[in-house]
């Protein structure tokens, strides 16, 4: 969930709290999506939305990163150029440990674009998440690709007002990870 007020996307905390109540009890974990906020915000808005995890794009959210509380389980975002080249790492062991999640994501997030997977060094560590362009057409190029442990998707499911999920392009989405997924089992077999 989007909670950055600037974004086309984002939602109000009542409405994040809302969604939480629902995903919680079909056994959900939920993310608030933070740019610019200070930790207080970030805390303030942990508790009022219910989030089980908090994703910190921007460079004032990262820095928090190791102000915010022990429990809090985290997503580092880190950006990548069009040419799959890293523009910032984590900057200290102490960010490395704090963070929960490593996500990577096309500098211009939000862009529904990709970077180019084939150059992108996969990092050895199996805690981090793809993201940055992906979509029903791609998703399975990219699992090929760079077999992530994780995705996240959120412009290449989007309707054309480029701010509500379009039903059939998340049903082509998961199908096409289900056929991937299914398609390696056998072959493997």
């Amino acid at each position: 969930m989007i909670l950055w007020p600037k974004a086309p996307r984002s939602i109000d905390l009542e409405k994040a709290q809302r969604i939480s109540d629902i995903a919680h009890e079909h056994d959900v974990k939920t993310v608030g999506v933070f740019v610019d906020e200070t930790s207080h915000e970030i805390c303030e808005a942990h508790a009022k939305a219910s989030l089980d995890l908090v994703q910190l794009h921007g460079e004032k959210c990262r820095r928090e990163l190791c102000i915010l509380p022990q429990s809090f389980e985290t997503i580092y975002v880190c950006d990548v150029n069009d040419d799959g080249s890293i523009l910032n790492e984590t900057n200290s062991q102490n960010q490395k440990e704090k963070a929960n999640w490593i996500l990577f994501d096309r500098k211009s997030a939000g862009s529904g674009r990709s970077f180019d997977w084939t150059r992108f060094e996969r990092p050895a560590s199996s805690r981090w998440i793809l993201a940055g362009g992906l979509s029903p057409e791609n998703v399975q190029e990219a699992l090929r690709v760079l077999d992530p442990p994780m995705i996240d998707v959120a412009s290449g499911v989007c309707g054309p007002d480029k701010v509500r999920k379009d039903p059939e392009a998340v049903e082509l989405f998961f199908g096409r990870i289900h056929d991937h997924v299914s398609s390696r089992k056998l072959s493997q077999d």
